[in-house]
Parts: structure tokens; sequence; C-alpha cells
């Protein structure tokens, strides 16, 4: 779908992320519109001189330019919406959500695409975990993330990625803060990730990145700075088979987590920093020549170190599956995903001086059929659970839901 990409995003992306995204998109797109008017501008015109009005008013300004944008509306049942073992409490629900993907695919010059998904569900009935606790009336999550990419001499290619999520829901805090488990917060996570990539034929490719970003979270769960370097290794030995492996490095610095002894007490104007080293293995297959078949295998090893006495290290090891069948119309797909912690040090309490133990799992099943070219009807199943030695730790809930979608 060919269109005013601009006047559009300014009418829908202002309620959530400003003007920020548009004066973007317009600074990229007039950068490369002047380069392009430059071998053939008039005597005494400067292209860069153009007003954006004018830039605007030139046919071939937005030709590159493309866009897909889908809207959905969905309702259903959720019979833990604290994802709590305690306060158990179930909602029926009505959410809308959208997506937004816009891509600039020049001749020559650098590619950019700008994504943005949104999803807003509102709960029938109002829970709570206490008097002093925020009520559960509303999930919301946001992402958007703009990327512009440059491809040099078919081999090498450099990106740089934004990225903004924000999120006003319940959280799974057991892995930042002592004693919540679940709770509700809201969050804003600003991240940058530039990338250098390096193909070898058409089978295997080298990439070198660097994350930062900074996690903002309301009171009481702290908020950090984090930031580390990440080393992909992909192989493509035919159409149907891709295999990856990932490396990576992750050190967290928090505003307010406070260092421990090896006893979990907490050390006055001390501030916790922790490391991650993380191995991931990926395997995707097609399995038959219709491309109706096709599986996704994700298997990692997290090892978490902190800089104290170590009462926050952990070793956790992963899995993930997922299979799809999409025939003419049709799409149904099943995952499920489980991992477990081993803290190494950490006892559940002095009254029960055992290892603290967890294990996760959720399993989701979907399907969607296609009624016009437009029109995609949905249903939706997911069960996840949490089960530990710590009561806060553990939790089960399951959510069903059917939904509608709109390709524009």
């Amino acid at each position: 779908m060919r269109i005013a990409v601009t006047r559009l995003a300014e009418r829908a992306w202002t309620p959530w992320i400003g003007r920020s995204a548009l004066t973007g998109v317009l600074l990229c797109q007039a950068w490369a519109v002047c380069r392009a008017v430059d071998s053939g501008a008039k005597p005494g015109v400067n292209p860069v001189e153009l007003s954006v009005g004018e830039l605007l008013r030139k046919p071939s300004a937005f030709r590159d330019w493309d866009m897909i944008l889908s809207a959905r509306t969905e309702g259903g049942y959720a019979d833990n919406v604290l994802q709590s073992d305690t306060f158990r409490h179930g909602s029926g629900f009505l959410a809308v959500g959208a997506d937004l993907f816009v891509v600039h695919l020049p001749a020559k010059g650098p590619e950019f695409n700008l994504f943005f998904s949104g999803d807003d569900r509102r709960y029938f009935s109002s829970v709570s975990a206490g008097s002093n606790q925020p009520s559960a009336t509303k999930d919301q999550y946001f992402i958007t993330q703009a990327t512009m990419k440059q491809v040099w001499r078919d081999a090498w290619t450099f990106s740089f990625a934004a990225q903004h999520v924000y999120n006003d829901q319940v959280y799974d805090a057991s892995d930042l803060e002592d004693g919540f488990g679940s709770i509700r917060t809201q969050g804003n996570y600003f991240n940058m990730l530039p990338s250098v990539r390096r193909g070898f034929g058409k089978s295997v490719l080298l990439e070198a990145a660097v994350r930062g970003g900074r996690q903002f979270f309301r009171s009481p769960i702290s908020s950090y700075w984090e930031a580390g370097p990440r080393l992909t290794a992909g192989w493509t030995p035919s159409t149907n088979t891709t295999l990856e492996l990932g490396l990576s490095e992750n050190r967290r610095w928090y505003d307010g987590r406070l260092k421990t002894d090896l006893a979990g007490n907490r050390l006055p104007g001390t501030h916790l920093e922790t490391d991650d080293q993380r191995v991931e293995l990926v395997w995707r297959q097609t399995w038959d020549s219709h491309r109706w078949w096709s599986t996704t295998l994700r298997g990692y090893f997290n090892h978490r170190t902190d800089d104290a006495a170590g009462y926050y290290d952990y070793d956790r090891l992963g899995a993930a599956v997922s299979l799809k069948f999409s025939p003419p119309h049709w799409v149904a797909r099943l995952s499920a995903r489980g991992s477990t912690y081993d803290f190494r040090r950490q006892l559940v309490s002095p009254f029960n001086p055992v290892p603290r133990t967890r294990e996760e799992a959720e399993l989701e099943a979907r399907i969607e059929r296609q009624i016009t070219k437009q029109l995609r009807a949905y249903v939706r199943g997911l069960h996840d659970f949490a089960r530990s030695n710590v009561p806060l730790d553990r939790y089960r809930a399951n959510t069903a839901l059917a939904g509608i979608e709109w390709d524009f």
C-alpha cells in the first residue's frame, strides 16, 4: 500500500511517541531527496535549502516508501490476572491493538524501516492484591523500533536500531527485586543496537553488535542501565534450513537495588551490579516443498553473577519449540517454552536452609483463518506457570481469547 506516509503517521503516532519519529522520517527522506536533486540542480539553487513543504509536494519524494497497517480487536477471559498463587482472581476483558510497518527501500543509499506494535487490554473487573496495592484494570504494551541499514560491497551490512518499549501491566519481578513475586508496575525501556554483518557466500554470515539500554521502572522496582556485546554466526545449508549460534554478555547497573551478603542481608550505601553470559542456539526448518510445515527450536544457557557475595548468582537453562502449519487461508501454531534456575548460593530462608529453585513454562496454541484479503479471525489459548520452593515465585494462569484483524 503506497500512500503519503508522513501525513498519516502524524495523525496515528502523536498520542504515543509524539513527533520525534515523524521528524526522523522527514530528515532521512529530505537527505535522500537532496542527494538525488543535487546531480541535476539548477544554477544558483541549493537543494539543501528546500523546505519540507516543497519536498512533500514533489511527486517523487515518496516513491520509495511503503507502509503496512493492521488493526485488531479481541475479547476473552484470564483466570489469574495478578499472576499470583495467593491472590487468584479472574476477569473477562476486551482489547484493541495495531501494527504499523513503514519501509524505505531506495535504489541507492541506506534503507530505513519503522515498526510499531501496541495493545491495550481492559478488564471488566478491578482486582487487587491488597489495600496498598494498585488495582489491575488494564494491561498496556507498546513497542517502537526504527532501523537504518546500509549495504556495502554486497557483503557488508551496517545497521543502527533504536527501540522504545512501554508496558503497564502485571510483571514477574522475582528476578528483579526481592520479596515481590509478580507485581503491577509501569516501565519504559530505551535501547540502541549498532551492528555490522558480513556475509560469506550465500550460506554463512557473521554479525557483531553492541547493545546499550536504560530501563525505567515505577517504584518499588529498581531501574537500571545495561550494556554488552553480542556475536552471532549463521549458517544456511539449504533454503529450508537455518542455524544460528549466539554469544552475548550483558552488564546491569541498578539504581536502587542493594548488594547483599550470603544470608541476603542488604548492605546500605551500595548498588548492585550483575553480569550475564548467554549462549543460544536456534534451528529453523521448513519440512515440505509447499512450505506449509515449519518448526523453530531454540535452546539457551545463561550464567549470572553479581559483584558482591554471589547471593544472586544462578545458572538458567531453557528451551523453546514452535510448530507452524500454514496451508492456504489458515495458520495454526503450537509453541512451548520452559526454563529452570539453579541458584548456587541463595537459600530459601534461615528456617528453610535449602537452595532456592524455580521452574517456569508456557504453552500456547493459536488458529487463524483468512476470511478475505484484508480480514482475519483467530482464537488463542495460553497456559503458563512457575513452580518454586519460594511461595512468592509460584503461580498458574490460563487465558483464552478470540479476535479479528484487518489490513489496510
